[in-house]
């Protein structure tokens, strides 16, 4: 199955389709985990969203996602000590209702590790 005009053989496509395959797989694997585990926050939890910005769950069911049932929006506050950086976000009050997109890169529990 060459692709037409590149001059590829049939072990270059299939390793490309293999590569793809397995991006593809780590993609959904890494929403599922992080749905997984914002499953499990409850109010009063902390988060680390970007660049280790601390925040803490205030309500964690404000939405949910009609199709899979996850976590859509939870509502959270940041700590003290990351008001400054939320401020810059456009969070006047340190409070958001924050929209979770499941991509991956979003908040994570910090399950008292920090």
């Amino acid at each position: 199955m060459p692709v037409p005009g590149t001059g590829a053989d049939a072990r270059s496509v299939a390793a490309w389709h293999r590569r793809a395959n397995l991006y593809m797989h780590y993609d959904f694997a890494l929403k599922y985990v992080e749905a997984a585990l914002l499953e499990h926050v409850k109010a009063g939890d902390e988060l680390v969203y970007s660049l280790g910005t601390r925040l803490v769950v205030l309500d964690p069911d404000l939405e949910r996602d009609r199709l899979f049932g996850w976590r859509r929006r939870i509502q959270v506050r940041a700590t003290d000590e990351h008001r400054d950086t939320v401020r810059c976000w456009g969070w006047a009050d340190g409070e958001q209702a924050l929209l979770l997109r499941h991509d991956g890169l979003g908040p994570l529990p910090t399950l008292g590790l920090l």
